[in-house]
């Protein structure tokens, strides 16, 4: 039988040695898995157990419990959004201005009481003296105090300070003030869309706002010129329209004058 058995083993060598190292495997395999269903793991929630740190151990805020956290970070968010849209659209201080200019009232209407027929009627020469700047509106004349060549829709004549200064036609004072340019001034309704405005005057002015005139009386006086026709001297700019076209003043001036 021994024979045998070594006669087989020398035959078969090769696969004996196979055969014992998948064996040997086994058995590794074996005691591996048994020592593994030895060992005891403690579990993690035991350590958090007994652990003791210095300072006492706080669990995080849960944000989808305690919401107490985003609503203060929204506040103080909103209330920074506030403050700065509230800084960007301040507005500045308001800046007073004089008040606008109050429109003169009729106390009398001139197309009721006065028609001015420029065919039947003539007009005044409202002041004695010299034209110094002729009527000029499509052919530019030499404007001594801007030292230019310009248009002039008005005719400027010389006259001392305090010269009386007449309503050219009958009609109701429409408006009187002052300005930088024509200084104290004063404007008649003729009626049928005739007006005139006397200016570079003195500052008081016997005739006021809705007063009747006829042609003749004095309603201001000649002043000092303003610094817009100073080199003309002291003179009455006399300005004459005909629904709110000018017109030339001379061209209805009396021929006797």
């Amino acid at each position: 039988m021994k024979d045998k058995l070594k006669q087989f083993l020398k035959e078969n060598s090769y696969a004996a040695a196979v055969y014992s190292c998948i064996a040997l495997v086994v058995i590794l395999a074996a005691g591996v898995a048994f020592y593994d269903s030895l060992s005891i793991t403690k579990p993690e929630g035991e350590i958090s157990e007994n652990y003791a740190p210095d300072e006492p151990y706080e669990a995080p805020v849960s944000l989808s419990k305690d919401k107490s956290y985003v609503e203060e970070k929204k506040e103080k968010s909103t209330e920074g959004e506030t403050q700065k849209t509230a800084e960007e659209t301040k507005k500045p201080e308001a800046v007073t201005t004089p008040p606008a200019k109050e429109q003169p009232t009729k106390t009398a209407t001139a197309d009721n009481l006065f028609s001015f027929d420029e065919n039947t009627q003539d007009m005044l020469m409202p002041t004695a003296g010299q034209i110094v700047m002729d009527y000029s509106p499509d052919l530019a004349v030499y404007d001594p105090t801007l030292e230019q060549y310009r248009t002039n829709d008005t005719i400027c004549i010389a006259a001392d300070p305090g010269s009386n200064v007449v309503a050219a036609a009958d009609g109701v004072v429409y408006d009187a003030g002052f300005n930088e340019t024509d200084g104290h001034y004063i404007v008649v309704d003729h009626g049928n869309g005739w007006m005139s405005t006397y200016s570079q005057l003195g500052e008081n002015m016997p005739a006021a706002v809705g007063d009747i005139v006829n042609a003749g009386e004095v309603i201001a006086y000649v002043g000092e010129p303003t610094v817009f026709g100073s080199a003309l001297g002291s003179h009455l700019e006399f300005y004459l329209t005909h629904n709110e076209e000018p017109e030339d003043p001379k061209l209805l001036f009396n021929s006797e004058e």
